[in-house]
């Protein structure tokens, strides 16, 4: 399921490639990995993220018991 998404982002590193990378990652269960790329994502757009990326980011943290995140 990431490894589409994994390409997407070696081939265009844009914000919207890093966060559909972020989803699919939370998906697979892979929660920092799914962090590390969401946050990555909203540092690259100018408006410092959607309402998905901040729903994805907070559904992560809650996954890895970091609630205060």
């Amino acid at each position: 399921m990431t490894r589409l998404a994994e390409l997407a982002v070696a081939n265009n590193p844009t914000f919207m490639t890093l966060n559909t990378l972020g989803v699919a990652l939370y998906r697979a269960e892979k929660y920092e990995q799914a962090i590390e790329k969401l946050n990555a994502g909203m540092k690259a757009n100018p408006a410092g993220g959607t309402v998905m990326d901040w729903l994805f980011l907070a559904m992560a943290h809650h996954r890895l018991g970091k609630k205060d995140e």
